[in-house]
């Protein structure tokens, strides 16, 4: 079992004791009609859009440059805030911040460590397994140009 498979364990079972409140990111990278999606190496939930937890005294909008640089390598810009959802799918009172925004270049560079993964995929017919969250998040964007907030 690798370092962030069983960290993710421990925290699933402080989630579940504790039911903590938690913040996040995640970002719709776009590039050339193509989507960006991760493979992370600690959860079978499938392939999602890049983004993590924002750290304390940390903006939304911080977070969604950092986990997306330290996650994919990619420098975005023209970030906008598309949505949240409220999750609480894995026992904690989760917020997500919902970003979309446009790569630069197309060249990913992954640590292979957290993701093992990238790649960019056809929004409307992805390639691979996406998970739940993701696959809810395009169907958003598919259906509505406004901001949305959801609850799971």
């Amino acid at each position: 079992m690798n370092r962030y498979r069983m960290l993710y364990h421990l925290a699933r079972i402080y989630w579940f004791i504790f039911r903590p409140k938690t913040w996040g990111v995640r970002c719709v990278i776009r590039h050339k009609g193509k989507v960006m999606l991760v493979k992370n190496s600690y959860s079978e939930k499938g392939w999602q859009f890049p983004g993590g937890g924002i750290h304390k005294n940390e903006t939304p909008l911080g977070a969604v440059k950092r986990e997306t640089m330290e996650e994919t390598g990619l420098r975005i810009n023209e970030i906008k805030l598309f949505g949240k959802l409220k999750n609480t799918e894995e026992f904690k009172k989760d917020t997500v911040y919902i970003f979309t925004a446009f790569a630069d270049s197309p060249k990913t560079s992954i640590d292979n460590k957290e993701i093992i993964d990238a790649r960019w995929v056809n929004i409307n017919a992805p390639s691979v397994y996406v998970s739940f969250v993701s696959k809810l998040i395009i169907e958003k964007l598919a259906t509505s140009l406004k901001p949305f907030l959801h609850f799971l």
